[in-house]
């Protein structure tokens, strides 16, 4: 398997999340189960409208968490 991933990390998450939804079953020690893959990211308030933008656009669910 490939990965093109050569961009920002947000960019990246989208296929880190496919790898890792799938099994590995190659028959060797490292084999696992379909993990699920989550991120949590923190942005300045100030920033928040671009950042969502810019994780909308590398197709990426976003859930606003308030403290």
């Amino acid at each position: 398997m490939t990965h093109s991933c050569e961009s920002s990390v947000v960019e990246c998450l989208p296929e880190a999340g496919e790898v890792w939804s799938k099994p590995v079953e190659l028959g060797e020690w490292w084999d696992r189960g379909p993990v699920p893959f989550h991120a949590v990211l923190v942005s300045n308030p100030d920033a928040n409208p671009a950042f969502r933008q810019r994780l909308a656009d590398a197709g990426l669910q976003v859930d606003e968490l308030l403290a």
